[in-house]
């Protein structure tokens, strides 16, 4: 009997954006480590030019066998964007940003309020039973 092994394509293990070699003056660097198809050792895949972090920090995305390059990006996209606004208070993002938070976090509590009076067990920082209930009732 013959068994035969299709080779999987190696997922990279993990993307970062990390300052380049500073003794050649390369810029910020979005790197891709990940394992080698032909030699099957663990090595640099891709390694681009990318634009500084806000905060002057590296960002890193390890252990991203299971995951796609979209969500890669997403968590990448997320950490620059926390980046910008680390330090400052909620105020001084975009107006436009600012008002769809303060949207988002009205109808959120106005979702639990409703749950609320109708007697649902909600779960939050507040415990894992909610007592409240309408007056209606």
């Amino acid at each position: 009997m013959l068994f035969r092994f299709k080779k999987r394509k190696a997922k990279p293990i993990m993307k970062m954006v990390t300052q380049g070699q500073r003794a050649y003056g390369e810029d910020w660097r979005e790197v891709t480590i990940g394992v080698n198809e032909d030699t099957d050792r663990i090595e640099v895949l891709e390694n681009k030019v990318t634009e500084a972090p806000a905060s002057g920090r590296g960002i890193y995305v390890p252990a991203m066998g299971e995951m796609d390059d979209d969500r890669v990006q997403f968590l990448l996209d997320g950490a620059r964007q926390y980046q910008a606004y680390a330090g400052k208070p909620v105020s001084m993002m975009p107006m436009s940003e600012f008002y769809a938070w303060l949207n988002q976090q009205w109808l959120d509590y106005a979702e639990q309020k409703l749950k609320w009076f109708k007697g649902q067990t909600t779960l939050g920082p507040g415990g894992f039973f909610q007592r409240e209930r309408s007056h209606r009732e």
